[in-house]
């Protein structure tokens, strides 16, 4: 009898203990489910922010840490529970349009303060029941990306894009969509993945692949590749490969792309279809961009927007079907628009933001969408932070606001005083519940 006593003792002990990759079973951690985010025996649906710079925030000393925990309650009376957040930078001082400091000063070289901020965050995260998802790469500039580890590993200096020069987005993107071949460069980037993945939180102790915490690892911002059929065919390994290799350290968390949609794929679905084929991506993303698409014009919104909203309407529905053919969740995971005429000021209207943010929270609402559709991330948050010169490139020492250095200040941020735009997101939150 004392046997049978305690091996039964010691099954209930071992239910929760780690297994080989999958690590915590009894913790909670965002699941797929029948087509839907699931945590624990619910849906999991919201709304949500980018939030990209908040381990940059935290590191920039104790008022950094204070206006983060700060902000973080706010987003919590809110109602918003789930933050996109880069956490990963590559470069020195010699980043053109970066932000600064960046975590991996060079390949495999690790700014130690800038991992403990991002422990902070996760810790503060946790403390107040919100998911995040973290981003490991980026296409574009501002962060370093791959293009930082095309230059370290043999591909020339980088052609930053110049707005003065014209083509120079081309001559950029085409430099950094050739990271996928590189070899080299995609091991170190690997090396760097499970570094991250394999980090213990200095404030709690949990190892990064146990945190629950954590709703999904994202292999980049917006990776694109080239238009050819040969280089689309070696994006779609990539993702493939990458996923891959993340699930195998790490069984607990879902893996996206971070793709734009349709546009990240030079207007091919049936790429992006293939692209979140692959039984290791567990959900869909797209992204929406009115002005950048030159589909909205804030310098003459009255005659534009209308139909900006017809066309935004169809590109979601586009990429609906596709993740209710997959059979899986869909994250509208960017969208914003320029604060009226295109102003930049903070204390400018946004009359045309919060028309548009309107009809994003109604479509999120839908009833026909709500097994599809899981959530949204407003682009972006600025929080308490304000441009010290507005409609200026951001600088070293400047506030951290919702826009990337490389863009102007003020361009896509909601700030903490927005607070008819955040009513908006407040009362889809409320719904949701």
């Amino acid at each position: 009898m004392k046997i049978w006593v305690f091996l039964i003792l010691a099954i209930l002990i071992t239910s929760c203990n780690p297994k080989p990759q999958k690590t915590q079973d009894c913790a909670e951690f965002v699941k797929v489910k029948k087509g839907q985010l699931m945590l624990g025996d619910k849906v999991y649906r919201f709304v949500g922010i980018n939030y990209w710079y908040a381990s940059n925030l935290a590191a920039s000393g104790k008022n950094g840490e204070e206006r983060l925990k700060r902000e973080l309650d706010g987003l919590k009376k809110l109602g918003i529970n789930n933050l996109r957040i880069q956490i990963c930078s590559e470069g020195g001082d010699e980043i053109q349009f970066g932000v600064k400091p960046s975590l991996q000063t060079k390949a495999g070289e690790y700014n130690e303060n800038l991992f403990r901020s991002i422990d902070f965050v996760l810790d503060e995260l946790n403390k107040r029941e919100l998911k995040a998802v973290l981003v490991l790469n980026n296409y574009w500039p501002w962060t370093g990306g791959m293009a930082k580890y095309q230059e370290w590993f043999g591909a020339g200096s980088i052609p930053y894009p110049l707005e003065e020069i014209s083509g120079s987005w081309n001559a950029y993107m085409h430099y950094a969509a050739s990271f996928y071949e590189n070899e080299a460069a995609v091991e170190a980037f690997r090396k760097h993945i499970t570094v991250v993945l394999n980090r213990k939180n200095t404030f709690n102790g949990k190892l990064y692949k146990e945190d629950n915490t954590i709703m999904a690892w994202q292999l980049a911002n917006e990776p694109r590749g080239k238009k050819d059929s040969l280089h689309r065919t070696i994006l779609l390994q990539w993702i493939k490969e990458t996923a891959a290799f993340i699930k195998g350290i790490d069984y607990n968390h879902l893996v996206s792309i971070g793709s734009e949609g349709k546009v990240g794929h030079h207007g091919i679905m049936e790429d992006y279809e293939k692209a979140h084929l692959d039984k290791n991506i567990d959900y869909l993303t797209a992204h929406l961009w009115h002005q950048n698409w030159g589909w909205y014009n804030p310098y003459k919104q009255a005659k534009t927007y209308d139909s900006a909203v017809i066309l935004s309407q169809n590109y979601l529905n586009e990429h609906l079907q596709i993740a209710q053919k997959l059979h899986k969740p869909l994250v509208f995971e960017e969208f914003g628009l320029a604060r009226d005429s295109g102003a930049y000021n903070p204390e400018s209207g946004t009359i045309y933001r919060n028309q548009f943010y309107q009809f994003v929270t109604d479509f999120l609402l839908k009833p026909e969408n709500e097994k599809v559709l899981a959530g949204f991330n407003i682009w972006s948050f600025a929080g308490e932070g304000t441009p010290r010169h507005a409609g200026k490139l951001w600088e070293e020492g400047d506030a951290f606001t919702g826009d990337p250095p490389h863009e102007p200040q003020g361009w896509y941020s909601v700030y903490a005083s927005d607070s008819t735009t955040l009513k908006i997101l407040k009362n889809a939150a409320e719904k949701l519940k």
